[in-house]
């Protein structure tokens, strides 16, 4: 646990607070503060960015052609055929997989600090360990340009 103690003057009795139950003792004259960190949180959280392990023109090139292949196939054979589905199932899982594995796709929620500040977090679904990189390791927890701040996938692989 990491803690932060703040001192304040007080003229007339001193409260002791941690973990919400104050203390008062009217001997000294100093206010107490201690806030206690969770230890998963450092006072160093970099954040967390990962790039795309393939090209952006491999999703069309794999896509686009299947996609125009079901169309066909649906148009010329119609959907009695046995390869319009098949070809079907292969284009929506390409797309799919594509989607999912791609590290700009990201979950936004909201996240509360220990210091009390709120941020809004994205992290991807699926980020690849060797194709992650870290940034702000100045000890606070700054967003980027964007507004935002990374943290790991949830699923790194």
């Amino acid at each position: 646990m990491i803690g932060i103690v703040h001192y304040a003057q007080s003229s007339t009795n001193t409260k002791f607070q941690s973990s919400g139950t104050a203390f008062r003792n009217k001997t000294l004259d100093a206010v107490i503060t201690i806030i206690l960190f969770s230890p998963t949180y450092s006072l160093e959280m970099p954040q967390t960015i990962y790039r795309r392990p393939w090209p952006t023109w491999l999703v069309l090139a794999l896509s686009l052609p299947l996609s125009v292949a079901w169309v066909t196939l649906l148009i010329v054979q119609g959907a009695n055929s046995i390869a319009t589905p098949i070809v079907g199932v292969i284009d929506i899982l390409v797309i799919l997989i594509f989607t999912i594995l791609d590290p700009e796709v990201t979950i936004t929620s909201r996240k509360v600090m220990p210091d009390g500040t709120v941020v809004i977090v994205k992290r991807p679904i699926v980020g690849f360990k060797r194709l992650e990189s870290q940034l702000g390791l100045t000890g606070g927890y700054e967003v980027r340009i964007d507004g935002f701040r990374y943290e790991p996938a949830y699923i790194r692989i």
